[in-house]
């Protein structure tokens, strides 16, 4: 870790090997608690999971960490990656844990009422010291309500600079009552409970839940259905949750199965973070009797089972499929900001960015 800046109140260092970023591991965790940022994808061990799978080739560690005095107060967890575009070299600054592994709410993480003052630091240092390490910046997964983000950029408005603000997606969500029935009660179950009286009709129906010491093998047998099912092998994501899943982690990893016939026909692989259950994947089998949903099924009684265990969320994580929003009461909305710098290959590619909107405007 090499300081790059010091002023009157922070000093700003950047991180740039693996073995650096594990000096952090019993600071970030910590850091993270006491953030408005708080995110299960952005606890200490998803990232070196993501770092250890996919930190490789064209890409190179970026995490800008401000202290006061010896305190950690923030850290941004970046990465740049060397991309193409027009035909031009680009350094590209991304959050840790994107695009693989489909990482949700992303944010720099700054300890709370210090996200001003982070992002004033993060704005100085790029423009300053930092300046010719970067062309672009590319940060995906920002929720619309990131105090960092607000503050981040008011800087950018008031030095005049140039950026873009998307919408990135939309997050359903299921806020979860005391009890079953009051949740039922504010919802179409129709569908849930049909599926659930055609399944009766078949021979071996059931359930089981899987975690902690038998996660290993509930993979295998997920991928099993997983590829089976979609033709693809999600390689690269089984690495990932193997790296991951560890018994020490703040993330337990929960995989969930529908048997009918004596078979699987629907397996979701759930990760509970602070008494939310997020759905990370779904696998299904469409041929087992097209008359029942077996997605909905096994998502309701996984809905029904948090209810029972006093968590009090549901999230879908991002994702515009339809079985989401059948169950859900609220959502949020996360943002992309796209920044240049003055140079000519940071000019050339958002040049080429805009004309590929203009582009794709014109043609609808």
């Amino acid at each position: 870790m090499v300081a790059l800046s010091v002023n009157s109140k922070y000093n700003v260092s950047v991180i740039r090997t693996a073995e650096d970023w594990t000096v952090l591991a019993n600071q970030w965790d910590a850091l993270l608690d006491s953030s408005m940022a708080k995110s299960m994808f952005l606890t200490y061990d998803w990232i070196q999971s993501w770092i250890r799978c996919f930190l490789t080739g064209n890409r190179r560690l970026f995490v800008v960490v401000i202290r006061e005095a010896d305190q950690l107060i923030a850290a941004a967890p970046w990465y740049i990656e060397v991309t193409r575009c027009a035909g031009l070299k680009s350094r590209e600054i991304r959050f840790l844990g994107t695009p693989e592994t489909g990482s949700d709410y992303l944010d720099v993480v700054a300890r709370h009422g210090c996200e001003q003052d982070a992002a004033e630091a993060i704005y100085g240092f790029l423009f300053g010291d930092g300046h010719g390490e970067w062309d672009q910046l590319s940060l995906s997964d920002f929720l619309s309500d990131s105090l960092f983000l607000f503050y981040f950029m008011n800087q950018l408005d008031e030095a005049g600079k140039f950026f873009e603000i998307q919408r990135h997606a939309y997050i359903p969500r299921a806020i979860l009552p005391d009890s079953v029935e009051s949740f039922f009660a504010k919802m179409s179950a129709a569908r849930y409970r049909r599926s659930w009286r055609r399944l009766d009709r078949h021979q071996g129906v059931g359930l089981v839940s899987l975690s902690g010491q038998d996660s290993s093998e509930a993979l295998a047998r997920f991928f099993r259905l997983y590829e089976a099912k979609s033709g693809y092998d999600g390689a690269y994501l089984r690495k990932f949750l193997e790296q991951f899943c560890r018994p020490e982690s703040a993330v337990t990893l929960q995989i969930d199965f529908l048997i009918a016939e004596n078979k699987d026909v629907a397996a979701l692989v759930h990760l509970v973070y602070e008494k939310t259950l997020h759905l990370l994947l779904m696998a299904t089998d469409r041929t087992f009797d097209h008359r029942i949903s077996v997605g909905i099924a096994l998502i309701g009684k996984s809905l029904e089972t948090a209810i029972e265990k006093k968590y009090t969320c549901y999230d879908f994580l991002k994702g515009p499929e339809e079985y989401k929003f059948h169950w859900t009461d609220t959502a949020r909305l996360s943002l992309r900001l796209f920044l240049g710098q003055r140079t000519v290959r940071s000019r050339v590619c958002t040049a080429y960015r805009l004309l590929r909107y203009f582009g794709k405007a014109m043609l609808r």
